[in-house]
């Protein structure tokens, strides 16, 4: 999946992950969120399109928790990958099914519509108005909030290695790998729908 970039220790070897493996896109700059990480995600896996078991749409990294992993403009260098997420288009009562991905349709929780602003990156929810909890599609255009990187709902599904067993775990967030950062409003920028 990765190759060798388990470790990224300088934003050299950050670039030659994209070059290599096609991550390129720091969904949330270098910014940690707590328990989260830091994710830098495929072009294609910022569209919401899964490929396949085995290229997940993003990765997920602890950064160096010895530094100000909320710094939107420095990665926090040796960064470990921890887990990997796969994303998809949000459609109500629809969750993703992928063949070759072991993953119940229940794992599947969405990450709500929002604003990351641009002065810290953070999460500004901005979810619709439903009867019930994910029974919308939500808005492709941002309804209201902070001057930011807006985002609709999406289908999202995280994976973390089991700091133990090396075995991979699925899980909103990881506490137990002791990942500084922001706040990651579980619950509120994560949810699972009401149905």
């Amino acid at each position: 999946m990765v190759g060798g970039f388990k470790t990224l220790n300088n934003d050299f070897e950050r670039m030659l992950l994209s070059f290599f493996r096609g991550y390129h896109i720091p969904t949330h700059q270098a910014v940690s969120f707590a328990d989260l990480g830091v994710a830098i995600a495929k072009p294609s896996g910022a569209l919401g399109t899964i490929r396949y078991s085995g290229s997940p749409t993003l990765l997920i990294y602890k950064p160096n928790s010895a530094t100000d992993t909320t710094d939107p403009f420095h990665f926090d260098y040796p960064m470990t990958l921890v887990g990997w997420a796969y994303s998809s288009a949000y459609k109500p009562l629809n969750r993703p099914v992928v063949p070759g991905l072991c993953l119940s349709r229940k794992d599947w929780f969405f990450h709500e519509q929002g604003v990351h602003p641009f002065s810290d990156w953070s999460f500004f929810e901005t979810p619709p108005s439903e009867p019930w909890v994910g029974a919308s599609a939500g808005s492709p255009i941002q309804p209201y909030g902070p001057f930011g990187l807006y985002h609709g709902r999406f289908w999202d599904i995280h994976v973390f290695l089991d700091k133990s067993t090396g075995v991979p775990k699925i899980s909103q967030t990881k506490p137990s790998l002791g990942i500084s950062g922001i706040d990651p409003l579980e619950g509120i920028a994560f949810k699972y729908p009401d149905f």
